[in-house]
């Protein structure tokens, strides 16, 4: 299959990009903001800014990165790509309450998926990722990646808020199996969001 991938430096993205490649796929690695003119099998759609406090600290380029880069994409791939399988990565933040603007940036991409699939047939999934670790994890700030940094260095780990905190933890392997398991699974019921959030 032909993929389209945003996102490939990302986290997720360095652990997917040789598991669909191993398998046979052709990956085309796209750039920011990418100029879609060839039709592709798979749209997988990975880039953006992450992260509670990433996009706090800069909403207006969470915006831009995050919901706009979206619907740019969204809009290219119904021009040019309409039968393309749409994978985009979601996040459990948009279920959190009370709801974080990185969470309202990926809700407002669930919405638009939504409308492009039900106004225009887009095959679209919003893929509802929980906390991940794993491989490649060096830059992120999450709980596992920091407890890591911190038992290897010999310092005692810093526990947010009371340590009651339950959290849904996926391995980024994993994460990268299911999204390419998604390539061609058809999923009873044909639900617009799939969640991936561990053990649940």
């Amino acid at each position: 299959m032909l993929v389209l991938l945003t996102g490939h430096q990302g986290f997720i993205g360095r652990n997917l990009v040789p598991v669909l490649e191993a398998a046979g796929h052709e990956v085309e690695r796209a750039p920011d903001f990418p100029s879609i003119r060839t039709p592709y099998d798979v749209v997988i759609h990975l880039g953006a800014i992450s992260g509670v406090e990433a996009c706090a600290k800069d909403p207006m380029g969470a915006f831009a990165a995050n919901t706009m880069q979206t619907a740019d994409l969204l809009e290219q791939v119904r021009l040019h790509s309409p039968k393309a399988r749409f994978l985009f990565a979601s996040s459990r933040a948009v279920e959190a309450v009370p709801l974080s603007w990185y969470g309202a940036t990926k809700l407002a991409c669930e919405a638009m998926l939504r409308g492009y699939r039900e106004a225009f047939g887009l095959r679209t999934w919003a893929l509802r990722i929980g906390s991940v670790y794993g491989p490649h994890s060096e830059q992120k700030t999450s709980a596992v990646a920091q407890f890591i940094r911190q038992a290897m260095a010999g310092s005692s780990l810093t526990i947010r808020g009371d340590g009651a905190q339950v959290r849904d933890f996926i391995y980024a392997p994993d994460v990268a199996q299911i999204i390419m398991s998604l390539l061609t699974l058809e999923i009873p019921g044909d639900p617009a969001v799939v969640r991936l959030i561990g053990p649940e």
